[in-house]
């Protein structure tokens, strides 16, 4: 099925006139996360610390994404269906901004694996 991510439409002639979309195959209710809307990485520098063992878990990058979707989806298991190849790690944090309301949440990347990338589930609120 084609999930339609933003669409224009001429009211007058009913055509389309700009479409961003992509191919789904699975569960209406899981087809929420798109990537032509990943999360962008704004810092690794710094941060890449954060999440060092003495293991080699790197993690720690700063990254933020942007979404209408409620936290609690966007806090679904592999969410981020294409956090392995951003090169997303556990241990970085994503700072998500809720588009729909005047929220923001600050949380950690849990696993990342080939089908995808799932939150730590704590977040810290701000308004």
């Amino acid at each position: 099925m084609k999930i339609i991510t933003r669409g224009v439409i001429d009211w007058e002639t009913l055509k389309v006139i700009e479409e961003d979309s992509f191919e789904y195959e699975g569960p209406l209710a899981l087809a929420v996360y798109a990537t032509t809307n990943p999360p962008i990485k704004i810092a690794g520098g710094p941060l890449v610390s954060f999440g060092r063992t003495e293991s080699g878990n790197a993690g720690g990058a700063l990254w933020v994404y942007n979404s209408p979707d409620v936290i609690a989806t966007v806090e679904g298991a592999n969410y981020f269906s294409n956090a392995l190849a951003l090169g997303m790690q556990p241990g970085d944090l994503v700072y998500i901004v809720d588009s729909t309301t005047p929220h923001a949440y600050l949380e950690t990347m849990g696993a990342v694996v080939a089908a995808g990338g799932s939150l730590s589930g704590v977040h810290v609120t701000t308004q």
